[in-house]
């Protein structure tokens, strides 16, 4: 029926896509920073492209699960970049991490050997990243890409947030 259906569009997981306005971009400056944190030296090579896009998988309520590791031109790029991660997720290997200054566990997700996903925080305990890893990769597996990208503004900005795509 029309009810259910849209009652299951509500609580599915979602993709949802953010394009920065530079690689330089004050709000990009925190996604590299978590990337390097968790991924060390298999940390992806900064490249400059012209509209920096990446891709987050939310929950129902907007709580964000992993994150891309890749960094896409433009919307277009990065939702297909989503779609090979969710059509890869049978090849994919959960790597588990740990920030020894910090004692805290976190996590990424290879497939075909390279980092692919990356977790969206750190957890206080091994059991739960590795209960975080289940809930990513199943919410990955059932989610909905999203329809175009946000734009994010800067902080020294007024502006509100934009959708692109």
């Amino acid at each position: 029926s029309p009810d259910r259906e849209c009652a299951t569009m509500a609580v599915q997981p979602r993709v949802i896509f953010t394009q920065f306005s530079s690689v330089d971009s004050t709000e990009f400056r925190p996604w590299i920073e978590h990337l390097d944190r968790v991924l060390g030296k298999l940390s992806p090579a900064r490249k400059d492209v012209d509209d920096p896009t990446v891709w987050q998988l939310v929950t129902a309520n907007n709580r964000e699960l992993a994150r891309s590791v890749g960094l896409f031109d433009g919307f277009g790029s990065a939702r297909d970049a989503a779609k090979a991660t969710v059509a890869s997720l049978a090849r994919a290997v959960p790597h588990s991490v740990v920030d020894d200054r910090k004692g805290v566990h976190g996590w990424y997700l290879s497939i075909d050997g390279a980092p692919e996903v990356v977790c969206a925080r750190w957890y206080l305990a091994d059991r739960e990243r590795t209960q975080a890893i289940g809930v990513a990769v199943g919410a990955l597996a059932d989610a909905t890409l999203g329809e175009g990208a946000r734009i994010a503004v800067d902080r020294s900005s007024n502006g509100q947030a934009e959708r692109v795509g």
